[in-house]
């Protein structure tokens, strides 16, 4: 059984990184704020994932030590995940979404960032 909800410290980190966006696009060109917020992203992203994917990991050797193993198999975990999606669903959405949150990252710094170069802020 997996606690529901998201933990308190990335409720914190998600509030922090919104208000140092903002601050970033106030007081940034809006190019490097949006480069060093997709920088932030990607790195977030990534650790969210990394962390999901560690208790998905330890959920399946709790199992037992052949699922555990089984995991590094490529896409058993895609099976292990769809058959005990009433167990591991929650933590399967939060690696993923921390991979949306690497993707969105890699557009504001690859995409987005070079549409804002030499415009600065006005005030």
């Amino acid at each position: 059984n997996m606690e529901a909800g998201l933990p308190w410290w990335m409720i914190m980190l998600a509030l922090l990184g919104i208000a140092g966006f903002a601050a970033g696009m106030v007081a940034l060109p809006q190019d490097q704020a949006m480069q060093n917020s997709g920088i932030v992203l990607q790195v977030a992203g990534a650790l969210l994932s990394f962390f999901y994917t560690l208790k998905l990991i330890i959920a399946a050797f709790k199992e037992s030590v052949l699922q555990g193993i089984l995991m590094f198999v490529p896409f058993y975990v895609l099976y292990y995940v769809v058959s005990r999606w009433d167990r591991v669903g929650g933590i399967f959405l939060l690696c993923l979404a921390g991979s949306a949150m690497q993707g969105f990252g890699y557009v504001m710094v690859n995409v987005l960032g070079p549409l804002f170069v030499g415009d600065a802020p006005t005030g």
